[in-house]
């Protein structure tokens, strides 16, 4: 089965139902007491259109990994300075393969390579599981073809 990736919210009309779905349960279901708790805690009683709507508004995105259900994610926001990554998850049947998250990570810097953006920020924050992945990208750095820098940001080299 061939794993295809999107960035969702550009993907969440009636085609694909089940990314849609994916974005909305996140959307409304935010880390309790993240920024983007904070930032769309009045979003979430909008109906979905409106909801996803405003959310491409103020920039934020997400790239999904899909075979015949959402293998997991990498939340973002677009910043002028570049792409801010906040939050990383797998869905849950996924959670018990460790390679679930690399694969998600290398499809993301293969699309890199392939477009414009060239780098991209890890915001480590509090966020536990983002800590995690800094620290696994740093132990792998030649390996993905990626240098970490200051501030968490993350070069893909050509």
């Amino acid at each position: 089965m061939q794993t295809r990736t999107f960035f969702s919210i550009e993907e969440t009309d009636e085609r694909y139902p089940t990314i849609r779905y994916y974005v909305l349960n996140w959307a409304r279901n935010p880390d309790i007491g993240s920024e983007f708790d904070e930032r769309t805690k009045e979003l979430r009683k909008l109906p979905d259109s409106e909801l996803l709507r405003i959310l491409r508004g103020m920039n934020y995105d997400m790239f999904l990994g899909y075979e015949d259900n959402v293998i997991g994610h990498l939340a973002l926001q677009r910043h002028n300075d570049g792409l801010h990554i906040f939050s990383v998850s797998t869905a849950s049947e996924y959670r018990s393969n460790p390679r679930a998250v690399m694969d998600l990570v290398s499809y993301f810097l293969e699309y890199l390579k392939n477009s414009d953006e060239r780098r991209f920020r890890l915001s480590a924050g509090n966020n536990r599981s983002m800590k995690t992945l800094l620290r696994i990208l740093a132990r792998c750095e030649d390996m993905l073809g990626i240098h970490i820098g200051e501030n968490y940001w993350v070069e893909v080299k050509e």
